[in-house]
């Protein structure tokens, strides 16, 4: 019984600590390239983390017809940078066919937009 307690605490531990250093979906569940990028890299999970957190809290100050065109944005957004941010775009370095640098500069300067955006909203 200890043991079987034991292996719940551990499994509930573990869990929290993915939540906390994974990105903002469940990487078991990453379909895309993208998405796979981002869960193979810890800073770009952290960044993508940050960004949905900066998302959340400009989303939150707009009335319902704001969010539906920051939903609408955000989604002409990410198309972009997957764009942008392709290897064939930014030859140099990458991982799984995205330059890391990249993503990460696109995705630090969209959750500054967005913090400026709760901040003034």
């Amino acid at each position: 019984m200890i043991r079987f307690l034991f292996m719940i605490g551990f499994t509930a531990f573990a869990v929290q600590a993915w939540a906390a250093d994974g990105p903002s979906f469940d990487c078991a569940k990453a379909s895309s390239l993208l998405e796979k990028t981002i869960c193979a890299r810890p800073a770009l999970a952290a960044a993508d983390r940050e960004l949905n957190t900066a998302y959340s809290a400009a989303l939150h100050k707009l009335p319902p017809s704001g969010q539906k065109i920051l939903r609408d944005s955000q989604r002409d957004w990410l198309k972009a940078v997957q764009i942008m941010c392709l290897n064939r775009v930014y030859p140099q370095a990458g991982t799984e066919g995205y330059n890391f640098e990249c993503l990460i500069q696109k995705y630090s300067e969209q959750a500054e937009y967005f913090y400026q955006k709760a901040i003034i909203a």
